[in-house]
Formats: C-alpha cells, structure tokens, sequence
C-alpha cells in the first residue's frame, strides 16, 4: 500500500550536459523541511510499525491472453499477526460511494513486517493519481496518551493563493502562462470519470468495531487534503482492523473442527472485553487523517513513469520541478 520488459519503456539517456532528474522519494524525503506532522510517525513510516501487522506487495505485468505490456496489476497480502487463522481480530469497512488465488496464497507466505513497498507494485501497478502515475503509499502514525494541541495551515491553500497574486503582478510572465495553461487542462479533466481508491487502516489500539467504521471514515477527511472530492462514479472502500487482544487472552475462534471440539454449542458464554472509549478518540481520528494524506503524496513521490496498453505513457510527477516550487514556500 503497491515483469515484463515491454511494460515499462525508460527514457532516452540523458546527455552529460543534461540534469539527472531526481530519484523517486517519498514526499518527506524530497522535501526535508515540509511538516504534515501533528502525530510521529512510527520508525518505518508503514503499517508494518503495528505490532503484528504483516505484508507482501506483488505487481503483476505478464498474464497469458495478453499483449505484452498490457497488463499492469498486483496483489497486496496484509495479516493482521502470523497466526491470523487461529487469532482473529477486529475490523470494519466503510463504503464512500461504490487476480489469481495463488497470488494470494504465495503472499501470505512471503508476508513480513519489513517497510511496505511503495509506487508501481501491488493492486495500484497501472493506477494514476491526478492524472499522474499513482501508485501504493503507506505512512504511521504514533498517538500519544497525553492531550497535546496542534495547529496547521494547508501548503497547497497557500502555494495556490501566492500563485494568483503572482499572475495578477505579471500577467505576459510565459512561466506562468505556462502554468496557467496547465491547471486549464486539469480542469478540463475533472470532466472525466472518477476512479477509486482502496485504503486500509491497521492500529494496536482497542476498538470496538463501531468504532472501527468511525476511523475508516476518516480516511475520506485524508483524501479530501490533497484534492479528492468523492464525485458521484467514485468509488472508495476503507477498511480499519487493530491487532489488540480484547480480551484477558484473545478471541477464540477455530474452536470446533473436524478433529476436536473445544467449545460447547449449546451453551451460551461471555467474553470480556476492553476497548477505548468512543469519546476519547479524537487523536486517533487525526492521526488516521493525516497518515492518509501523507499515503497519497508518497504513492506520488515513489510512482514512476510507466507505459502500457496501446503504448499509452502515464507521466510520474516530476519530483524536480515539485521540489524547485515548494522551496520557495517552505
């Protein structure tokens, strides 16, 4: 949350007079002085920081019926601990708006709590983003227990504010011309349909799946920080689990099979379980906001340019003109 020779054509060499483009980053590796944190992230920045948490990325570009270079796809594997089938966990989905079985098996083997590859791999291989290359991102988040206030701005607001006073300043300037001409085509292009996005929330915290649903909404606030507007043909599906035991041991499962039976059926039990109170979690609200809005900026940073179907090219951010830009603000 992320092969063929043909799928991918790279660019022609540069010259040695020619300016290497920077590598392919996350956005606060390209951008050592931007702040999106109200919350620290955790030490690998990716769900694999949950205790527990487990993944495996494949991006898949060869399949048997199709033209080379046609197929740009993958499967991510996450398991909420090792012992998934015998250990189970919480979990819920929200729904804003709206490969083959041996992939999967292979990536619940290969799953590790190693940092979650990121740009042209897994189910985002052939996605775009803003009419960029998009790809897989991940970020984490660590809520603290002390009540801590924080206060922010938004760059983009911001950037987008000075850029209009600049053109009003010099309106024949061909830069911004050229930018203006730019974001004419970004508008044009909201005209076409939306895609969807799948996002997956993993916390240790202890919460009851209610409030579960109430985290996975607040992917949506994420998405809404960098441009997302949940247009009508959208469709997003969010989905929260935690790796916590809620009760004194865990949730029993698997209790009754063909071998053994550890449970009686007819006789109704109780579990005790402990989970935060629905009142009290604001921080993890933001915190799941803002992690969501960082995902977005790092699949876009790690994205590269890629060329598919009927050759059509997809263009990866330019990592350089992005940097060149938000230094002036930063």
């Amino acid at each position: 949350m992320t092969a063929s020779a043909s799928t991918s054509h790279p660019t022609t060499p540069p010259t040695s007079s020619s300016p290497q483009p920077p590598p392919r980053c996350r956005v606060c590796d390209l951008l050592r002085t931007l702040n999106l944190n109200c919350f620290t992230p955790g030490p690998l920045n990716s769900p694999t920081d949950v205790p527990g948490v487990l993944v495996h990325t494949k991006a898949i570009h060869v399949h048997p019926s199709s033209p080379a270079g046609s197929t740009n796809t993958g499967v991510t594997t996450i398991l909420p601990r090792r012992d998934w089938f015998h250990h189970a966990c919480f979990a819920d989905l929200f729904h804003f708006n709206g490969v083959k079985p041996s992939h999967v098996v292979e990536g619940i083997g290969l799953a590790s709590s190693e940092a979650v590859e990121e740009g042209n791999t897994e189910g985002s291989t052939g996605m775009l983003c803003h009419d960029l290359k998009g790809g897989a991102g991940s970020a984490s988040r660590i809520v603290p227990v002390q009540e801590k206030a924080y206060t922010g701005a938004p760059v983009g607001r911001a950037i987008l504010e000075e850029q209009g006073r600049l053109f009003r300043e010099n309106p024949e300037d061909p830069q911004l011309l050229a930018h203006a001409k730019m974001l004419f085509e970004v508008e044009k292009a909201k005209d076409k349909k939306d895609g969807s996005v799948i996002i997956i929330l993993a916390t240790v915290a202890p919460l009851h799946p209610l409030r579960l649903q109430r985290l996975a909404k607040r992917a949506m606030v994420g998405l809404a920080r960098v441009g997302e507007q949940g247009h009508n043909p959208s469709g997003d599906i969010f989905l929260a689990f935690l790796t916590a035991f809620l009760t004194a041991s865990e949730i029993p499962v698997q209790r009754v099979t063909t071998q053994e039976r550890n449970v009686d059926l007819w006789n109704p039990s109780t579990l005790s379980i402990e989970y935060v109170d629905g009142q009290t979690i604001n921080s993890l609200f933001e915190s799941a906001a803002e992690a969501v809005e960082e995902i977005i900026l790092n699949a876009l940073g790690m994205a590269e340019t890629m060329t598919g179907h009927q050759k059509r090219t997809v263009t990866a951010l330019p990592l350089d003109r992005v940097k060149h830009f938000m230094e002036r603000y930063l």
